[in-house]
């Protein structure tokens, strides 16, 4: 958000209270003024847990009225500046209660909505959300849809961002997926033993 605003773009939050919280504290130490962009319209902030209410009928999510809500905010932002950033989390909240299906379906509404309207979108997800197999045949796919997938806190936080330090921490990732694959073999085995 901080690059779009420099660049004199709307930028339009679906967050939960927590995390529009964090992203005012964010902005303000780099320098924004929170309110003037509020009330500028370059920045709108909407509650991502209302929003979904707002569009799901019997626990899944429904395009026509999601179409509705974010279509004219949007619209209205696009009509006022040269270029539109949407931050989601709602997918998010809905792989967080475990389901995954109306994540996926969510997933689909924003993708056809940036085909009909042009905005740049971002989303985040935590990453203890795909500690199981199932869900992370859902995290391969979720990246696979998306033009650039940004590594989570722990590895933007490196101290030194040579591509000595990162081509470590690589290497001590694939390692700790090598060794959890080999404990979950091993464990297979001794159920099938057992």
């Amino acid at each position: 958000f901080a690059e779009g605003f420099a660049h004199g773009e709307a930028c339009i939050a679906v967050a939960t209270a927590e995390h529009r919280v964090a992203l005012a504290e964010m902005l303000l130490g780099r320098g924004f003024d929170v309110a003037a962009l509020r009330d500028s319209g370059q920045l709108r902030v909407v509650d991502a847990r209302e929003a979904l209410e707002q569009f799901t009928v019997d626990d899944t999510p429904d395009e026509a009225l999601f179409a509705l809500l974010f279509s004219g905010v949007i619209a209205e932002a696009a009509c006022r500046f040269p270029k539109v950033r949407v931050f989601g989390e709602m997918v998010a909240l809905l792989a967080h209660q475990g389901l995954i299906m109306q994540a996926d379906r969510l997933e689909a509404f924003w993708n056809r909505l940036a085909g009909q309207q042009e905005f740049s979108l971002f989303c985040a997800y935590p990453m203890a959300l795909f500690g199981d197999e199932a869900n992370g045949r859902y995290f391969r796919d979720i990246c696979d849809r998306r033009a650039q997938v940004v590594p989570t806190e722990s590895w933007l936080a490196l101290e030194d961002d040579s591509e000595v330090v990162r081509h470590r921490a690589i290497s001590e990732l694939q390692q700790k997926a090598v060794a959890l694959e080999g404990e979950s073999g091993r464990r297979m085995q001794e159920q099938a033993r057992v």
